[in-house]
């Protein structure tokens, strides 16, 4: 398991991924849009997302935002896969 408390500036993000972990999501402040299978919804403070393992999901800030991010098992390289490469091009989504 893994528990990490993110800290997003308005308009940072995680690509949308399908991972082999499941996770959730709890906002703590701040607003943004997650992506949750093909659910697509905007979210803010109290917010909670549960997304199960090989589901896609990505976050996106609105505003500064605040979250508290828990993963099950610990994600891998494997799951993280060309991320960061897909952060530096302003990639949110992947292409069609």
């Amino acid at each position: 398991m893994k528990v990490v408390r993110a800290s997003f500036r308005a308009g940072q993000f995680i690509p949308v991924h399908a991972p082999d972990v499941h996770g959730v999501l709890y906002i703590l402040s701040g607003e943004g849009e997650v992506v949750a299978g093909k659910e697509r919804r905007a979210v803010r403070e109290g917010d909670l997302v549960v997304v199960p393992r090989k589901v896609r999901r990505g976050v996106r800030a609105k505003t500064e935002m605040l979250v508290l991010h828990v993963v099950t098992p610990s994600p891998t390289q494997a799951d993280h896969g060309d991320m960061a490469e897909r952060i530096a091009r302003g990639e949110f989504e992947l292409p069609a």
